[in-house]
């Protein structure tokens, strides 16, 4: 049916983004889908519109594309740091509900999940992440930020949350303390959205 499927996948640091997309794609033929990790954008992606890189992640017809952190990430980030004010705030919330709105009304099937796990699970995880040698190296300096300030996180990470769900792309928030539960959760949302679009179509 060629419809393009873009997964966006957020969360807390430590929720097991990576892991949860590690499994999703291992029965998916390498040919039909893409893993994009975003990092902090450059200089030359500042002098250019806020969602021009995450146009350049789209999909093509009958491809996945699973984004690994996106536009919730660093607008959370960008207001931690004050990098942006109310008024460049509510414009960015209108912005991503536009192109959203643009790729559901064009054929693409918007996925947006958000791994949510309590604090105490987060700084158990992280403790144990950064316990072993062979995964410190995963605990970033905002994993630790998030950690530290968690309250003042969670309000922020509510507004956006808040502000982008939409009834054509909503968020769909995933208990992800248990990965395995967690896993199916996703596998059962995205089965049952990927039917839904093909009657569609």
């Amino acid at each position: 049916h060629k419809i393009p499927v873009f997964v966006l996948v957020e969360g807390w640091g430590s929720a097991g983004k990576g892991t949860l997309i590690g499994n999703l794609i291992k029965e998916l033929d390498p040919r039909f889908f893409s893993v994009i990790t975003m990092k902090a954008p450059g200089e030359e992606e500042l002098r250019k519109p806020f969602l021009w890189r995450y146009m350049e992640t789209i999909p093509e017809a009958g491809k996945f594309v699973f984004l690994n952190s996106g536009w919730l990430t660093e607008t959370v980030d960008d207001v931690m740091n004050h990098r942006i004010d109310e008024e460049a705030l509510e414009k960015r919330f209108k912005q991503l509900r536009i192109f959203e709105r643009q790729l559901k009304d064009n054929g693409y099937l918007v996925i947006k999940l958000f791994l949510q796990i309590p604090p105490a699970e987060q700084k158990k995880r992280l403790e144990k992440l950064k316990g072993a040698k062979d995964t410190k190296w995963r605990v970033a300096e905002r994993d630790l930020l998030q950690a530290k300030k968690r309250k003042k996180y969670e309000k922020v990470y509510d507004r956006i949350l808040e502000s982008t769900n939409t009834g054509y792309v909503p968020w769909n928030i995933v208990d992800a303390v248990d990965k395995k539960q967690a896993l199916l959760q996703v596998l059962h949302l995205l089965t049952n959205q990927i039917n839904q679009a093909v009657e569609n179509v």
